[in-house]
């Protein structure tokens, strides 16, 4: 379950005040936008979004997991890459390097982003630029930027474009694990009706569950190829002494080596759903006592409406 980079691709890389702090925010009315053609007045610091679907309405589009996390087809300045879907990070990111390549002017901007190692790395801005999922969206303004070489070579492509929560978060996003189809809507328009659904409520964008019997707040993050992941502390307070053991190496943004060291089939429960599961230990920022990765998730139908503070997921 350990052998494919199972460690957080960005582990709450941008923190929300830096986010904040550098102005870049989708217009809330912008949300409801169907006509990809349409061009609307903008500050300098806000972006514009239309969905692509079209008189047809939503629609669908594949995705990779072959690597344990969503990979999905998108456009950077109408240049092809690979968009992760990445819950744990605040913010959207485009490759710094691609964005070179492509002659767009970035800037620094204060602050840094941090790797799960603690590592301090660089991030820019970059002022203008197109961004578009394929099928689903377009967005278009200022995005943030960062060197994401070390990602694209743990996931073996070229990934010029992570895709935040200050996109998905103003959106509901549907994941269909049997079928590997992502779709994103408009917030509270999908309701899936079945006998095994389930509905999770966010409170500040955590899940109450419990780990061992000992009550856990839960995080999902989507760019996550680990299905869970305990923070140490938590873990030694759970086991008086987390009793964790090696599982190998891997290599985090910044090009870091590290250490992964695992639990084995802790018992885990969130509403309607429980049972024994592999847990990754590490530290990592957030509230959060536990997060939940893409493979979590894997084979089930869920929506993520974190505008309505609630995951509906079908478990199989």
């Amino acid at each position: 379950m350990y052998a494919v980079a199972q460690r957080k691709l960005l582990s709450k890389l941008m923190t929300a005040a830096l986010i904040a702090s550098q102005g870049i925010a989708l217009s809330p009315a912008s949300a409801q936008q169907q006509n990809v053609h349409r061009t609307e007045e903008k500050s300098k610091d806000s972006r514009s979004f239309s969905f692509l679907h079209g008189d047809v309405g939503p629609r669908a589009t594949t995705y990779d997991d072959s690597q344990r996390v969503i990979l999905v087809e998108a456009t950077v300045a109408e240049t092809k890459v690979w968009a992760v879907i990445d819950t744990g990070s605040e913010g959207t990111v485009v490759d710094s390097a691609l964005a070179r390549n492509l002659g767009l002017t970035l800037t620094p901007i204060q602050g840094r982003a941090l790797s799960p190692n603690g590592d301090r790395l660089p991030l820019e801005r970059v002022d203008q630029v197109s961004i578009e999922l394929k099928d689903q969206f377009v967005i278009a303004g200022p995005s943030l930027a960062l060197d994401l070489t070390a990602i694209s070579k743990r996931l073996n492509r070229k990934i010029g474009l992570l895709v935040g929560m200050d996109v998905i978060g103003s959106l509901s996003m549907v994941v269909n694990g049997p079928k590997k189809e992502i779709m994103f809507v408009a917030p509270g328009k999908v309701r899936p009706n079945s006998s095994k659904l389930v509905e999770l409520s966010l409170t500040d964008g955590l899940i109450s569950g419990s780990v061992a019997g000992k009550a856990a707040q839960v995080g999902v993050d989507l760019g996550s190829a680990s299905p869970a992941t305990i923070r140490r502390t938590f873990c030694d307070s759970v086991f008086d002494g987390c009793p964790s053991i090696p599982l190998g190496t891997s290599v985090d943004i910044a090009g870091s080596d590290s250490a992964i060291e695992g639990v084995k089939q802790v018992e885990f429960s969130l509403p309607g759903a429980s049972g024994p599961i592999d847990m990754v230990v590490q530290e990592f920022t957030g509230s959060a006592d536990v997060q939940i990765g893409y493979p979590f998730f894997r084979d089930n139908f869920a929506v993520f409406d974190y505008a309505n503070e609630r995951i509906i997921v079908i478990f199989r």
